[in-house]
């Protein structure tokens, strides 16, 4: 799950009103870029960073909250890219110029981007995990810009643990009603499930966080949501797209 944090020290210190929580008045990425800016005149020495840069998932919802969609081209073949619409050139243009202005550090190994926000070097990371880098002590999260109302659901491995560790984050973002179901936890292709066992830590006591019993509530809520919103629904797959494929 990737979640907007901001360090609420520094942007009071430009002078910047807080994004707003609200689905109907988020941040849009120009919106976040001004307020970047105005955090490092008032001192912060990057204003913006997205977290995991060599690995997609952490990229795309940039791309997909443009309207570039998930990066494979799906109605012709699954496995062809598609990274050369509009949604995706806007999206890495404007990736790029944070770097060439200077609003995000460039020439920086991903592995030592995370030590530079615990240290309030960044004004607003873009993260998967509230824990991650020692977040959760100086940020405060919430979703993402251009995104409104919507569901999660996991997919690929221990997805119930999974889904619990999402309620728990949209909890502590002030996002409580928004639904999360357990979803499919093997992929189409009958791979092994990579790197499994490690889900849930650092997150204290998941007992208690109910989810929806049914094995299909993953793909009951996919569907409910295609027959509401049709083709104005926008899905952000950031992992194998076993749930989409199957609602």
């Amino acid at each position: 799950m990737v979640v907007l944090y901001y360090n609420e020290e520094l942007l009071e210190a430009a002078g910047v009103e807080p994004p707003s929580k609200s689905p109907d008045d988020r941040w849009t990425w120009e919106e976040l870029r001004e307020a970047a800016e105005a955090t490092q005149d008032a001192g912060a020495t990057y204003g913006f960073q997205i977290f995991r840069v060599s690995q997609i998932f952490q990229m795309q919802p940039l791309a997909e909250s443009l309207g570039g969609g998930s990066g494979m081209n799906t109605e012709t073949d699954p496995h062809e890219p598609d990274l050369t619409n509009d949604g995706w050139v806007e999206s890495m243009e404007f990736f790029q110029e944070l770097h060439e202005d200077g609003i995000s550090p460039r020439g920086v190994a991903v592995v030592v981007i995370s030590f530079l926000v615990p240290f309030d070097a960044v004004a607003v990371p873009l993260a998967t995990q509230f824990r991650e880098f020692g977040l959760a002590n100086s940020y405060t999260g919430l979703v993402l810009p251009g995104v409104g109302h919507g569901l999660v659901t996991t997919v690929y491995g221990d997805t119930t643990t999974r889904a619990k560790v999402a309620a728990r984050v949209l909890e502590m973002l002030g996002e409580a009603d928004v639904p999360v179901a357990a979803g499919e936890a093997s992929p189409l292709s009958g791979s092994e499930v990579f790197w499994a066992g490690h889900e849930g830590q650092g997150y204290g006591d998941l007992s208690e966080i109910g989810l929806p019993g049914s094995r299909d509530s993953a793909l009951e809520l996919i569907g409910h949501s295609l027959d509401r919103f049709g083709s104005d629904l926008v899905i952000a797959a950031i992992g194998p797209l076993t749930n989409v494929r199957l609602a």
